[in-house]
């Protein structure tokens, strides 16, 4: 069941989508290792889906989809890593484990990346955030190549 969702996240039809995405969410954590592959999806959308339906997931997940989200701040498409830091700000202090990703992700050239990022810092609000935030911005990169398509 969960493949044909996640195949069925890229569909023209944003309806399909729409559902598919429901459906997954409905599943909950007992999906993540069926969900977590689609994070290295070609397709954008799909990425961008898997990150929103893995971010969703509350309990002992949790942790592991932490995890696979600061490797998502690395995806070479910048609204990919844009919303990975927005979802991991909204996990607040439960992400406090990716400050040091996103604290790169901050310095990222994309200034939209770079805002959500720092955004994510705020709400995630732990003493070592904060500092990450307090960390100048001049030496912005790019994130790391990889074999994903954009």
């Amino acid at each position: 069941m969960v493949p044909g969702l996640i195949t069925s996240l890229q569909d023209t039809d944003s309806q399909v989508t729409d559902r598919a995405m429901t459906a997954l969410k409905a599943i909950g954590p007992g999906g993540y290792t069926q969900v977590k592959p689609a994070l290295n999806n070609s397709d954008i959308f799909t990425r961008l889906c898997a990150l929103e339906v893995l971010a969703s997931y509350v309990g002992p997940k949790r942790t592991l989809v932490i995890a696979d989200l600061e490797s998502t701040l690395e995806d070479p498409h910048p609204l990919v890593r844009e919303e990975t830091a927005f979802e991991l700000g909204k996990m607040g202090p439960d992400a406090a484990s990716a400050v040091p990703a996103i604290a790169r992700a901050r310095l990222d050239n994309n200034e939209d990346v770079s805002a959500a990022a720092s955004e994510a810092l705020k709400k995630i609000g732990t003493p070592e955030a904060r500092i990450a935030l307090e960390q100048p911005l001049h030496n912005r990169t790019s994130p790391k190549k990889s074999n994903k398509k954009k």
